[in-house]
Order: C-alpha cells, then structure tokens, then sequence
C-alpha cells in the first residue's frame, strides 16, 4: 500500500510525500489499530532516513563561555563526596 504524507514543519514545502507499507504486513495485523501502527512506523523510518537536523556546535561553546560561573556552581552542588 502505498501511503502519502505531509511534513508541516515550514523547511520541507509541504510537498506530499510517499512511503510504502507491504500489502503481506499490513496483513498480518490483527486490527486497523495495529495497521495504524505500522503505518505511523513506517513515517517514522521515512523521516529518520530522510530528514536531518544540524546546528552549529559554536553555540553550545559561546553558551559554556557565558555561563561558565554557574557550570561550576551546579556541579559543585550536584558534587558527591
């Protein structure tokens, strides 16, 4: 069966999208709960496969560099003797 699918997230242009679930398991499941399962699942491995996130690492350091005082405050609080 092939599934179409939205991705509303403003960076992929809400084109619809595909994924194919097979016709044998979608029927060995018991219940169209269980297929909706399966067919979430596979969206969910569709996005994984397709979709990646990214950030720039310069922000955590330009973050640590910032709070460099309360870093230390927090792990020394958090310190076990």
């Amino acid at each position: 069966m092939k599934i179409t699918f939205g991705i509303e997230d403003g960076y992929v242009g809400n084109r619809p999208h595909t994924v194919e679930v097979p016709d044998s398991e979608l029927a060995e499941c018991e219940t169209s709960e269980e297929r909706v399962v399966l067919i979430d699942q596979a969206i969910e491995d569709w996005k994984e496969q397709h979709l990646h996130s990214f950030w720039q690492q310069d922000q955590l350091s330009k973050w640590e560099q910032e709070n460099a005082e309360l870093i230390q405050r927090t792990q020394e609080e958090n310190k076990v003797d």
